[in-house]
């Protein structure tokens, strides 16, 4: 019985991919960014810019500064580093699943671009426009590694110089990393580790920027303070759900299931999504401050959610819609309470006035910590 279930399931995967194919396979999706090099200035000088969002809050509020990192309200960007997927893309072979397969992919590739594209900018401008906490993967392909959601964005080297851009020019900030997928033969992160040494801005890597020891300071006590040597440097805490370096012992990753709390998203339409996540807040409530409480208010296709998902595959065009809406929930602020990270799509898309909305209800929530 369960060997039909997942053919059915699988059979009406196809079918709606190739429902879309016609009408999105010859061309890039509606909203995906310019691959630019001479725009690229202008884009800059138009983002948004809350780059002092922390600096700015802690001056506000000088109390916040002691308060548990894992206590902050913070914008968090799902699948940070896809916002180079475009047509050209080639298959991330080292994510193996039945939606993986080469020959669907190359028939699909319309579609495939418009599902696996979350974000429209670069993780820079992300950051710089309010987010806080950056939700990646990474494959390691042959010698080298890359951000990936089903296909290939760039290279991790190219993610990680934009990190250190942001944390060298904005002292007093920080933000947290975490590589929620690891796709790899071996799931070891000691290549990964090195790899992420060897990648320098101006002589520094990210690891330069983790402040704290973690065989002196347990996650659940780390302040603003703590990893920003009291706001007078920039820092970074890495998270990571891979083997390998992230045990107990490493001076840098926290393991991820140890300290992270993350309900799936279950749903394409945003109702569902903001009542499953209401179910969750007991349990989140119960996790406290000894857990990073992450809300993941994205939607997603279901299985049993295939013909919703034709008429709105695109993760860029859903999000325009429904991270407004989930922000105008009567539940919003009681989601808020219980998880102070919530991550979306498209997190830089302003249009309805979403970035500045939700950055303003975390900052006064955040002050209310210490009022």
């Amino acid at each position: 019985m369960k060997k039909i279930t997942i053919s059915l399931v699988s059979i009406a995967w196809i079918f709606s991919f190739l429902f879309c194919l016609f009408s999105c396979a010859d061309s890039e999706p509606q909203n995906a960014s310019p691959d630019f090099s001479e725009e690229e200035d202008a884009v800059y000088e138009e983002m948004l810019d809350y780059s002092r969002y922390f600096r700015d809050m802690m001056a506000m509020a000088p109390a916040l500064r002691e308060v548990p990192v894992s206590a902050l309200c913070m914008l968090g960007s799902h699948d940070a580093f896809t916002d180079k997927i475009n047509m050209d893309s080639a298959l991330d072979t080292a994510n193996q699943s039945f939606l993986t397969n080469a020959d669907l992919v190359e028939l699909l590739k319309g579609a495939y671009v418009k599902f696996a594209k979350a974000q429209a900018d670069d993780v820079y401008v992300q950051l710089v426009s309010g987010v806080r906490y950056i939700d990646m993967r990474v494959s390691a392909i042959e010698e080298e590694f890359y951000n990936c959601h089903t296909l290939i964005s760039d290279t991790l080297r190219n993610g990680l110089l934009l990190l250190l851009q942001f944390l060298e020019e904005n002292s007093g900030e920080f933000f947290i990393v975490n590589i929620h997928k690891y796709y790899a033969d071996d799931k070891d992160m000691s290549k990964l580790d090195a790899y992420m040494r060897e990648v320098r801005y101006n002589g520094k890597n990210i690891f330069d920027y983790v402040r704290y020891d973690r065989s002196e300071k347990d996650f659940s006590t780390l302040t603003y303070n703590d990893v920003t040597e009291n706001g007078s440097k920039s820092g970074v805490v890495l998270f990571s759900n891979a083997s390998g370096s992230c045990e107990s012992e490493h001076p840098v990753f926290s393991q991820f299931s140890r300290y992270t709390y993350m309900p799936g998203p279950v749903s394409i339409e945003s109702p569902k999504v903001i009542a499953a996540t209401v179910k969750n807040i007991p349990t989140a409530l119960a996790k406290g401050t000894q857990y990073l409480r992450v809300c993941q208010a994205q939607t997603i296709p279901q299985s049993d959610e295939i013909w919703e998902t034709i008429s709105s595959l695109s993760l860029l065009d859903k999000a325009m819609e429904h991270n407004d809406f989930f922000l105008q929930s009567e539940s919003f602020d009681e989601i808020l309470n219980a998880f102070p990270i919530m991550e979306f799509d498209y997190t830089t898309y302003n249009e309805t006035g979403f970035v500045d909305g939700i950055l303003e209800k975390m900052l006064q929530k955040n002050l209310s910590l210490v009022a």
